[in-house]
């Protein structure tokens, strides 16, 4: 068995290889045709493959649930304690002491705040960015401060705020539900052996030739750059 997106993927890999083989043949036919008489006066055949229908044949077997089994608040809390955990990081990065427990409390409530809040605004699935905007706002606010004298003084603090925000989309990575994969039988043998012939159907595929080419953008540097054919 194999993931239906998994094997269609693998077809248009062999295709593409398969333009690759016949373009290094044009290339050695060239090279010949160069070096006969009568041939270099001939064009060198070059085929392409602008259109192409493939059917497919497969059996549907199940999907295959791959996402995560943690609940969104479940995931919040786990994103709050890694995010701490990098505030303190990138605090001792810059020679400061960690929070201190008052200011570490505010920053907690702060974004369990934050979080009931964008799921009200959202009514659903938060978005990565916007959970991203919402912890760095609460470490603007709790951490930076609301004013300048409670504020804790930073070196670099463009710097920490940008490895802050970085450390987060890492974090959210891990949590990005994943699509339901679907199994699929494409085995010729293994169908034959179906009992139920329903589950077989057929998948086509019409798929259209696109290419790039290099170029040379600047010449004295020898700069170049793909764009399509």
């Amino acid at each position: 068995m194999a993931y239906l997106g998994d094997y269609i993927g693998y077809l248009l890999s062999e295709l593409t290889v398969a333009r690759e083989y016949a373009d290094r043949e044009s290339v050695r036919i060239a090279e010949l045709y160069r070096g006969d008489p009568l041939l270099k006066c001939m064009p060198v055949p070059r085929f392409r493959l602008p259109n192409i229908t493939v059917d497919i044949p497969v059996a549907l077997k199940c999907a295959e649930d791959i996402s995560s089994e943690l609940s969104q608040k479940e995931m919040f809390e786990e994103m709050k304690s890694g995010f701490l955990k990098s505030v303190d990081s990138e605090l001792k990065n810059v020679g400061h002491q960690k929070l201190s427990a008052s200011r570490r409390k505010k920053l907690s409530e702060q974004l369990d705040t934050g979080f009931a809040q964008m799921q009200q605004r959202e009514q659903g699935p938060v978005r990565m960015s916007v959970i991203a905007d919402g912890l760095m706002d609460a470490f603007n606010r709790q951490v930076l401060g609301p004013s300048k004298t409670k504020a804790i003084k930073l070196k670099n603090q463009t710097e920490v705020s940008s490895r802050l925000r970085d450390n987060i989309f890492q974090d959210l990575s891990k949590y990005i539900k994943k699509n339901t994969r679907l199994d699929v039988e494409v085995n010729a043998g293994e169908m034959k052996n179906l009992n139920n012939k329903d589950v077989i159907t057929t998948i086509r595929l019409d798929i259209t030739e696109d290419a790039w080419e290099w170029i040379t953008v600047d010449e004295q540097s020898g700069k170049e750059k793909l764009i399509q054919e």
